[in-house]
């Protein structure tokens, strides 16, 4: 569940909490570059870029969830 948090509070956190460094690196490097492209490029104003950055929020915590769950059962 702490693995979740992280990833609420900085995406890609609870994944390298869990000892899977390049799996949050990538998701930390990924939601900022599509953050980066949504907001320059196709010009997403500021409640877009949140409302984005909250589901990839959502999805890092549940992605860390599901893989300190299994840790746990191994």
């Amino acid at each position: 569940m702490l693995a979740a948090i992280l990833s609420l509070l900085i995406t890609g956190l609870g994944q390298i909490y869990l000892g899977r460094v390049i799996r949050g690196v990538c998701f930390l490097i990924i939601v900022l570059l599509i953050g980066i492209f949504l907001g320059e490029i196709l010009k997403f104003d500021e409640l877009q870029l949140t409302i984005f950055g909250v589901i990839i929020s959502i999805i890092s915590a549940w992605d860390a969830y599901r893989l300190g769950k299994a840790i746990n059962l191994s």
